[in-house]
């Protein structure tokens, strides 16, 4: 508390991806088609054949969606959009009948459809050059032919709670990292992964954050001693590329400072005033990951900051309450002040009656809790409910409609849940959280005694580094086993 996080330079852009072969016809149609390309998440560089010298430049898991403005533009104000627009981009008249392009809903539905019946995607990209020119071209195969599940007995927890929306998720699951996006998810980040993250990005003066400038020479010392100082470089890069050992190497870092800053202590005390800014920062991040370790957040709103923030989100995977007492249900529906009560008691004696013995209530974060709690659902038709973005079908509100539709027997207890506290603002600049796209039923499906951890349930959907990532880090668990996730 004696000491604020430090800012940590903006990630740069980096290169433009290569957006294959052009397409053929007039120019306001190859533009649309590359715009919802782009919007639809499917340029994602793969990590495997990765040239060294393009390797220290990636995001963790960030997208490579780095091409021009007008291809990453959505328009503000517009429902259902995340601002994605640097300031001081200027604005591109529109082509003659393009109209503004494909709707948030289409660009869902093409994504989807993509994953679904096969994507092409490059395992290089360049500064503008075609995917031909820079690197191999790979199809990834359709869902039927790569349906290999990440989690079965999540899968089949979610068939007893919800055989509708399993039936949604086995037939078209599918997560990818994004930008932040109404809808997607922010995956908190564990602490090495934030020095990989940090050690890859480099200011507008080509200078790198304190701890990731620490990661890289304590990389360039595990290099061997009679290495040339011309082919360090080279070697390094080389080295960088292995995820598994960076990793590992992180890791060791973080214990070593750690274990030295606690010898600092003196009668059980620390004066984080007395540390240098590296080890501030260090101790700082690390207490930070313990009180959101592995959240999963379902972004409502995002800011319109290039697609970096989350301006309210809630934590998904937090479960507080499985049922019930007529405290808690007042608390849910009318906050915890009696004098801005929105909700008669005969409304709370329904609610009661209807979730009292099965609901599903979770910590949605540390912002807001005072207030009355937010409902989620699936349900676009039940009166008094909002889509939180065009497109998404995922909704919050209609609490008394939700209430009657349980008691009435048309919905279940679990078919809702009911989220107290937000999160606000939440960022992806400095590597702590993780912006991923997803399916609805991974946003909307339950949390309650999954056999493996949502986490790395979504980390794992989205494959490559993420999936890499999921697997050192679950191996740390002796309270999972492998054949019951």
């Amino acid at each position: 508390a004696a000491f604020e996080e430090p800012e940590v330079a903006q990630e740069s852009v980096g290169p433009t991806p290569a957006m294959g072969r052009p397409c053929r016809g007039d120019a306001a149609m190859a533009r649309r088609a590359l715009a919802a390309l782009a919007a639809a998440g499917v340029l994602l560089a793969l990590r495997s054949a990765r040239s060294p010298a393009s390797s220290a430049h990636r995001s963790f898991t960030a997208p490579l969606l780095r091409g021009p403005a007008a291809l990453r533009r959505q328009r503000l104000g517009r429902p259902g959009t995340v601002a994605r627009r640097a300031a001081g981009e200027e604005e591109e008249e529109e082509e003659e009948g393009g109209g503004s392009g494909p709707s948030p809903e289409a660009w869902r539905d093409f994504r989807a459809q993509l994953i679904a019946s096969g994507i092409k995607v490059t395992d290089e990209v360049g500064d503008g050059g075609s995917a031909a020119s820079v690197g191999e071209t790979k199809v990834v195969k359709s869902m039927e032919e790569r349906r290999q599940p990440v989690a079965p007995k999540n899968e089949e927890l979610l068939k007893e709670q919800n055989e509708e929306l399993w039936n949604e998720y086995i037939n078209g699951a599918w997560a990818h990292p994004s930008l932040v996006e109404v809808g997607g998810l922010l995956c908190r980040m564990p602490v090495p992964a934030q020095l990989l993250y940090q050690m890859r990005q480099l200011d507008s003066g080509g200078a790198r954050p304190v701890l990731g400038e620490q990661l890289r020479q304590r990389l360039m010392e595990e290099l061997p001693e009679d290495t040339k100082a011309s082919e360090k470089e080279a070697l390094f890069q080389t080295f960088a590329g292995n995820i598994n050992y960076v990793y590992r190497v992180a890791e060791r870092m973080v214990n070593d400072r750690l274990e030295f800053i606690s010898e600092q202590a003196q009668g059980g005390r620390l004066d984080p005033r007395s540390l240098e800014e590296a080890d501030q920062r260090l101790v700082l991040m690390y207490t930070r990951s313990q009180d959101s370790w592995q959240s999963v957040c379902l972004v409502l709103r995002a800011s319109a900051d290039a697609g970096t923030t989350a301006a309210e989100s809630v934590t998904i995977n937090r479960p507080l309450a499985r049922r019930l007492d007529e405290k808690l249900a007042g608390y849910l529906l009318n906050g915890n002040d009696p004098e801005e009560s929105r909700y008669s008691r005969d409304v709370v004696a329904k609610c009661l009656k209807a979730f009292g013995r099965e609901a599903a209530v979770y910590l949605g974060g540390p912002d807001r809790q005072a207030e009355p709690a937010l409902l989620v659902h699936g349900f676009g038709d039940l009166p008094g409910a909002e889509e939180v973005s065009t497109g998404t079908r995922i909704y919050i509100g209609g609490v008394e409609a939700a209430i009657d539709g349980v008691l009435a027997g048309t919905f279940s207890p679990l078919d809702f849940r009911w989220f107290v506290g937000r999160h606000s603002e939440l960022s992806t600049r400095n590597g702590e959280w993780s912006a991923v796209a997803c399916a609805r039923p991974i946003a909307l499906k339950q949390c309650l005694g999954l056999p493996k951890p949502l986490w790395h349930e979504v980390m794992e959907l989205c494959g490559g580094e993420s999936a890499l990532l999921s697997r050192l880090e679950f191996v740390k668990r002796d309270d999972l086993e492998e054949e019951d996730a």
